[in-house]
């Protein structure tokens, strides 16, 4: 259970406002009875009901979440399992699209960039052809935060159902700024998955 929960919910808006430039107001922390941190599980229809009505009113696209194994976290698990039930009975449009960072073997999360060629490995034939020929249409998309309107791709998604996402150098140190802005949690553990964690530098997603 949180100790300080006003204190725990002010670093985590300093984690989106001051590490990521993410406007306060589009940072939302709920506060649910039925989602505390304090309970053994979380109930799946819940986390449910609430991403249907947060999907609507923020028209989002994109959902990235935990894969089934969640990191051996039961609240974890829960949001997966909501996420994929949702993705199940929206299966025809596929909107939004739901991905899964996969989870990997305890060395295999310490071992940092050099996981990093064993991960790429299914998205080798992938890679070569972003060396050699453009992007395809559609996949064009805005990082800065300034809301530009990407059309999706003509002829769907030609990259298939897996996806990669690579930060850089100052990428990394932005996520790890970000981590440390929860000071009230932070401990050797956390330091620990700051410098050595592969998921500080590089995520493998599976679509739901």
């Amino acid at each position: 259970m949180v100790e300080n929960p006003e204190k725990h919910n002010l670093e985590t808006k300093l984690s989106c406002t001051e590490s990521y430039s993410i406007p306060s107001r589009n940072c939302l922390i709920l506060q649910n009875k039925d989602l505390l941190e304090s309970s053994k599980n979380w109930d799946e229809s819940v986390i449910q009901r609430i991403l249907e009505r947060h999907i609507s009113k923020w028209e989002i696209d994109l959902i990235i979440t935990f894969d089934a194994a969640a990191f051996n976290d039961a609240h974890h698990r829960a949001v997966s399992n909501a996420v994929q039930r949702y993705a199940s009975l929206h299966i025809e449009h596929r909107n939004p699209a739901a991905y899964a960072v996969q989870t990997t073997s305890a060395l295999r999360r310490y071992l940092s960039l050099m996981d990093l060629v064993t991960t790429s490995l299914p998205f080798g034939l992938r890679i070569l052809e972003a060396m050699v020929w453009r992007v395809p249409e559609g996949y064009h998309t805005s990082f800065d935060g300034k809301g530009v309107v990407v059309a999706s791709p003509k002829d769907g998604d030609v990259y298939g159902d897996k996806a990669l996402i690579v930060t850089d150098w100052s990428g990394h140190l932005r996520a790890r700024a970000a981590l440390a802005k929860h000071a009230s949690a932070y401990s050797w553990d956390r330091a620990l998955c700051a410098s050595l964690s592969r998921y500080m530098w590089f995520n493998d997603l599976r679509r739901m």
